[in-house]
């Protein structure tokens, strides 16, 4: 665990299993609903589980980058998904089919 993570996870709680069930928890929720431009949706419902579960997120709005179009994820910095660094959640990324080397995010909703 590094420092900011023991800094803002005093209670030691298994992040990767929250985020895990959050996103779990988000499709169960939104089944009904299609993945294709609902980035907004999806992704703000995860941000607020991962809020209430006081563990640290960023909603990321594409045009905040400069980038001419929207599309909205998450990422949740340094857990042990992906060995520290950040992890990226984004559950209507399968919309966009022809990315290569992005199957976790695609099957399991982050990378």
């Amino acid at each position: 665990m590094d420092l900011f993570e023991k800094m803002t996870n005093i209670k030691g709680i298994n992040k990767d299993f929250l985020i895990q069930e959050a996103i779990l928890n988000t499709k169960q929720e939104l089944k009904n609903l299609t993945e294709e431009r609902t980035c907004k949706i999806y992704n703000t419902l995860f941000f607020k589980k991962m809020v209430s579960q006081h563990i640290p997120a960023r909603l990321i709005n594409t045009l905040d980058l400069g980038f001419c179009y929207e599309h909205v994820f998450v990422i949740i910095p340094s857990t042990t998904l992906m060995g520290g660094g950040y992890t990226l959640v984004d559950l209507t990324f399968s919309q966009f089919k022809s990315f290569k080397g992005f199957e976790k995010l695609i099957k399991q909703g982050y990378q």
